[in-house]
């Protein structure tokens, strides 16, 4: 697990390593010939949604560079999803600004109905140092607005638009809490299976032992 030291004393941790889940086990078996290279949990988790899909469920920072670098390979797997996979998306929250800023940022993007235009555009603006073009910026610029006070709303929409974020940034913290997420990024597979990058072996390998587990999963 790298971790950096930011000068508000703020710990960031982004999951390079999986050694230190404690709580589940990777059970080797004979006819799995992925075993090892995927956690299963002892405490399954319930549902998130009552689609009755499998639930692929990623659990991501926008400022971790390793969640970064995942949405390529995300992005390309997403686009030949299996139809009977519901995909979940989840800003995981722990007890630090930092974290629910970048929750505030998503959840406002997604009620704004904005989230595809920006989501990749905000990544490459903190790690690629890229400028977001006039467009991409004024949707930016909206979503900051939708949970800022501005002068472009009005009190009581301020205060519903707070209400708002928070109930879902708490269900975010909750979630993870409940998932037992420790680092990022991380996929979980109907609530049952757990995947990281490194555990997997690369970006490429994990995507293959996500379709083996979805098989697996129905």
């Amino acid at each position: 697990m790298k971790i950096k030291h930011f000068k508000n004393g703020l710990i960031v941790a982004c999951l390079t390593a999986s050694s230190f889940f404690l709580a589940a086990g990777s059970f080797a078996n004979a006819d799995d010939p992925y075993a090892g290279l995927y956690d299963t949990l002892e405490n399954p988790q319930p549902p998130i949604t009552q689609t009755g899909k499998v639930e692929v469920v990623e659990f991501f920072w926008y400022r971790c560079g390793h969640c970064y670098y995942l949405e390529g390979p995300l992005e390309s797997w997403l686009k030949n999803k299996p139809d009977n996979v519901a995909f979940i998306r989840i800003p995981a929250v722990w007890p630090s600004y930092s974290w629910a800023f970048s929750a505030k940022v998503f959840y406002s993007a997604k009620e704004l109905g904005v989230l595809d235009e920006i989501h990749a555009p905000y990544f490459e603006s903190i790690h690629r140092k890229r400028k977001p073009t006039e467009g991409e910026q004024q949707l930016i610029n909206q979503v900051f607005d939708f949970f800022y006070t501005s002068d472009f709303l009005e009190p009581e929409e301020v205060e519903r638009n707070r209400k708002l974020l928070a109930g879902k940034i708490e269900r975010a913290k909750e979630l993870t809490k409940n998932y037992g997420v420790r680092g990022v990024p991380i996929i979980y597979v109907n609530g049952r299976y757990r995947l990281s990058p490194s555990k997997a072996g690369g970006y490429d390998k994990m995507f293959e032992i996500l379709d083996y587990l979805i098989k697996k999963a129905r």
